[in-house]
């Protein structure tokens, strides 16, 4: 049994982007053009928001009733546009080449005044504080922080080199809201995020990791103490008060960037991982959806092995004897630690969907569907945009394999231009 294994970079944090996976070499996850059917808690949610590049508009669909309850135009539609939605889902936020717009629900409007150059590619999130972190592709990193309406009531923006020697390789906001970062130089770095704002500089403490070449960096949503660092050979638990690391395990393959080989879409041609000697494309997988966890392949013939932060300050390990064959795609482990969802791409035109209960590797969910739409789901839906001029979305039911399509959607918008 084969299981290869590619890490693409999906999606978001504010429930951000419709392509959860890699993550890897940003702060929090990466922007798309859906958000996530899971809040910034790792918790299933109802409602999706989508950019709809045939009509130039944001839609925000209700999956419970398949309606569409929400319609923003774009500015700036030239642009490619990404999106992420407020965890209360109270504003929409709408990211262009060096343009942020943040959207009521209500339709109110706020322009992002952080001046930023380049595209943004990646956002944290935290709900209690409403404080964001965003990274754009020049390394620049902005704060911004919001009033419950969406207003941008402060914002901040600073370079990626904190101080010598120290360059921000990955990052994420933890549960208590501080900026976690790891650095060039193998240290971990604790931002005091609201202090940075104040005084308009980065205001941080920092220690050494125990690890190198630090490439993802994912707290874990039930405990602000500890955090997920990833280097292309080791993952490591790091526990923030003791500045210690608790545990490590070694992963196979080394990090690269060139194309996997096949003729796949190019939606599908991300980072990935994979092993020097056999040539085994797509040894690793890394994702924040849910609970963070890595998939890996120990070898070019072993079986997979899920690993996630115990609840005992270790690193657990969770061999997937059913983990069939394909190139990995998404996953999503519920917060509580109990069911793992595994999105698989079996040949040119079809997804495979593997659910399993992890407290006894029982296959609970495995459907094949259509792979030309866009995907997002949970443990409970699958979500699907087909990308079409005049609308489709599918919704797939995981747990009782039934689906729904609402389509046709902007045909009377397009007609009325």
């Amino acid at each position: 049994m084969v299981f290869k294994i590619l890490t693409q970079l999906m999606v978001i944090s504010l429930i951000s982007c419709s392509r959860q996976g890699g993550d890897v070499g940003v702060i929090g996850q990466s922007l798309g053009q859906q958000t996530t059917l899971y809040n910034s808690y790792g918790i299933a949610t109802k409602n999706v928001f989508l950019v709809d590049r045939a009509t130039n508009r944001i839609l925000g669909l209700n999956t419970d009733t398949m309606t569409l309850d929400h319609q923003f135009e774009l500015t700036n539609p030239s642009e490619d546009h990404y999106v992420a939605v407020d965890t209360n889902e109270k504003f929409v936020i709408d990211f262009s080449k060096k343009h942020l717009q943040v959207i009521n629900l209500s339709g109110t409007r706020y322009l992002g005044t952080l001046g930023f150059l380049g595209t943004p590619v990646s956002a944290s999130y935290n709900p209690t504080a409403r404080i964001m972190v965003m990274q754009d592709d020049l390394y620049s990193v902005g704060i911004l922080k919001f009033a419950e309406d969406g207003e941008i009531t402060d914002s901040w923006l600073g370079g990626p080199l904190l101080a010598e020697g120290k360059v921000i390789t990955a990052g994420d906001i933890d549960k208590s809201g501080r900026l976690i970062l790891s650095a060039s130089d193998g240290s971990i770095l604790v931002v005091d995020i609201e202090a940075t704002l104040a005084q308009d500089a980065w205001q941080f403490t920092s220690f050494a990791s125990g690890l190198t070449d630090i490439n993802w960096i994912a707290p874990d949503p039930n405990n602000a103490d500890l955090v997920l660092a990833a280097s292309t050979q080791t993952l490591g638990l790091i526990n923030l008060s003791t500045q210690t690391l608790l545990d490590s395990k070694t992963l196979a393959g080394t990090m690269s960037t060139k194309s996997f080989g096949l003729s796949y879409p190019d939606k599908y041609d991300r980072n990935y991982y994979y092993d020097d000697y056999y040539d085994k494309r797509l040894t690793s997988g890394f994702s924040k959806a849910g609970k963070p966890h890595v998939i890996a392949r120990i070898s070019s013939s072993s079986t997979p092995v899920l690993y996630y932060a115990g609840a005992n300050g270790k690193i657990k390990t969770h061999t997937l004897q059913n983990a069939p064959e394909g190139y990995y795609r998404q996953s999503y482990i519920t917060p509580d630690s109990t069911e793992l969802v595994v999105m698989l791409q079996t040949d040119y035109s079809k997804t495979r969907v593997l659910g399993v209960r992890l407290t006894d590797n029982l296959a609970i969910i495995d459907q094949t569907l259509d792979s030309s739409g866009t995907a997002n789901f949970n443990n409970k839906i699958l979500f699907l945009d087909f990308e079409t001029g005049l609308g489709r979305l599918d919704l797939h039911d995981l747990k009782t394999g039934s689906s729904k399509t609402i389509q046709g959607y902007n045909f009377d918008y397009l007609r009325n231009r």
